[in-house]
């Protein structure tokens, strides 16, 4: 046995019980655990957080960087996806997109309803596509509403995403179905709305400053919510 002295509150004590294979197992925990923490670290690095998180719950720490990992896939791929577009088949790019947005919904509402697994649904990169394609649909979408519609539209948008915000529990396998449908189709109606070529109130109030100002400090406020 190796003794070891210790100090606690001023006085020594000997630690008789700590033989050297327990130190040696000790140390190996503390590699393998520095070994496991390196591991989590690269997934984040490397933007494969969003399915180590679906598949194997890690990481833990930096959680936040699952929707990153998403949304960097989705810019990997995407140019390449428009550059073929714009190539062979410009004049379709709205349809296709819509399309897309709809194949995207069905695949998650597909994959929720085979595996019934809600992590493995919610965090992965191909099951969070819909919203992102739809987005992009609005960006190459010539129409735009005029003042009446676009108003309508905004309101009707914003009371559903307030709806959603207020009701939906997104701990919940039935907010990746029809509600996160809601969501999608919503926060693209609010974001025709403000892009009409005539300002709206509702325009106009998302232009305020202390609004402006909580859109710039966003994603610092995605994390705490994360703490």
């Amino acid at each position: 046995q190796v003794p070891l002295v210790g100090v606690n509150q001023g006085r020594l004590g000997f630690l008789t019980d700590l033989t050297l294979e327990n130190m040696q197992d000790s140390m190996a925990a503390m590699l393998d655990g520095k070994f496991v923490t390196e591991q989590r670290l690269l997934l984040s690095v490397l933007y494969l957080s969003d399915y180590s998180k679906a598949f194997w719950d890690h990481p833990t720490h930096l959680i936040h960087t699952w929707s990153l990992s998403v949304e960097e896939h989705f810019y990997l791929i995407w140019p390449f996806v428009v550059l073929a577009i714009s190539r062979y088949c410009p004049r379709h790019a709205l349809r296709i997109f819509l399309l897309a947005f709809v194949a995207a919904t069905a695949w998650r509402m597909a994959d929720l309803e085979i595996w019934d697994n809600l992590k493995q649904t919610y965090y992965r990169f191909d099951t969070r596509l819909s919203g992102l394609i739809l987005g992009a649909a609005v960006a190459v979408m010539p129409w735009r509403p005029g003042p009446r519609t676009a108003s309508a539209l905004g309101l009707a948008s914003l009371a559903a995403l307030a709806w959603s915000f207020a009701t939906l529990d997104r701990t919940s396998e039935e907010s990746l179905m029809l509600p996160a449908l809601l969501v999608d189709v919503a926060a693209a109606g609010l974001v025709l709305s403000v892009s009409a070529p005539h300002a709206t109130r509702l325009a106009r109030l998302l232009s305020w400053r202390p609004i402006v100002y909580i859109g710039v400090i966003s994603y610092p406020l995605y994390l705490w919510h994360y703490l």
